[in-house]
């Protein structure tokens, strides 16, 4: 120490100042500050105590401060409900709800089950899909989504579609009835009753007759009236899980008018032939209906 009160840095040749507290006074209040009692409040430099009010207030900011901390600075990503998906592809497929619903995809579709309570239902469909009476839950409300269409089925046999490409929906009523709704309009679809609705336009179309061909895939009911056969045999096809081979094209044209109600593919064909005089052979291994013959007599 220099005769300035200051103390000398040997390394750097700097200097810096005596504490102004003697050391003896520093130890003594420290000895001071570690008797009191805990809890017992400091005294500040007036030599009263802080109001108790005080550490009241501030335990209640830090309070604060951490429950704000936690619900804005959280980062943790918040649940979302899952979303299940049933796919079909080159073949029509039948496929069970997560509440037991039962549906009939038509190929190349999808079902997507989106965010059920204990108020509703959703179940998106894209592509196709039939729902019959008693395979459809009704408890709590069902709703199918065609696009934008809101479809609520009530004890029916009913097929809903939607093609995303050209954004049209379609449903068709077999027994019972459903509420549709587009853009806060409602319509009552009762059974033998259809209407398809484009969302570009969001024009709802006139009640229709139902087409029961459209979900014969399902059913295996095929109602044909002055139907080419051709078109027919897509239907057929489609529903056995075959391909129709037409060996003369001219047999594309022949008109039928019919109705089979679950009949097998060989009770088909053997109508049709009979009825349009043609030929036929299943062939088992390859999947195929080999059609021959002039036909349309």
């Amino acid at each position: 120490m220099d005769d300035k009160n200051l103390h000398s840095n040997h390394l750097n040749q700097k200097n810096y100042p005596e504490p102004d507290i003697p050391a003896d006074e520093a130890w003594a209040d420290m000895k001071n500050l570690l008797n009191n009692m805990p809890g017992k409040a400091n005294l500040g430099k007036s030599g009263k105590p802080f109001p108790a009010k005080y550490f009241t207030y501030a335990g209640i900011g830090l309070i604060i401060m951490a429950v704000t901390a936690y619900y804005f600075l959280n980062d943790t990503p918040q649940k979302q409900p899952s979303v299940k998906t049933y796919y079909s592809h080159a073949q029509p497929q039948k496929v069970i709800l997560s509440d037991g619903t039962v549906a009939f995809l038509n190929k190349n579709s999808s079902i997507s089950e989106l965010g059920n309570t204990a108020e509703e239902r959703q179940t998106a469909v894209k592509g196709a899909a039939y729902f019959a009476e008693g395979q459809i839950s009704n408890q709590p409300a069902h709703h199918l989504k065609a696009g934008t269409l809101d479809v609520v089925p009530v004890q029916a046999d009913i097929y809903v579609s939607f093609d995303t490409v050209l954004a049209v929906s379609s449903v068709h009523i077999q027994s019972g009835s459903a509420v549709i709704e587009a853009d806060g309009k409602k319509i009552t679809l009762n059974a033998g009753e259809a209407l398809k609705y484009d969302e570009k336009t969001r024009h709802m179309s006139d009640k229709q007759k139902v087409d029961v061909s459209l979900f014969s895939y399902a059913t295996r009911i095929f109602e044909f009236m002055d139907t080419p056969l051709k078109e027919a045999a897509e239907s057929i096809g489609n529903t056995y899980g075959v391909t129709i081979v037409f060996k003369n094209k001219n047999l594309y044209n022949c008109r039928i008018t019919t109705r089979f109600d679950n009949r097998s593919l060989k009770e088909v064909f053997d109508v049709l032939a009979y009825t349009l005089n043609f030929s036929y052979q299943i062939d088992e291994k390859n999947n195929q209906v080999v059609l021959t013959g002039e036909g349309c007599e």
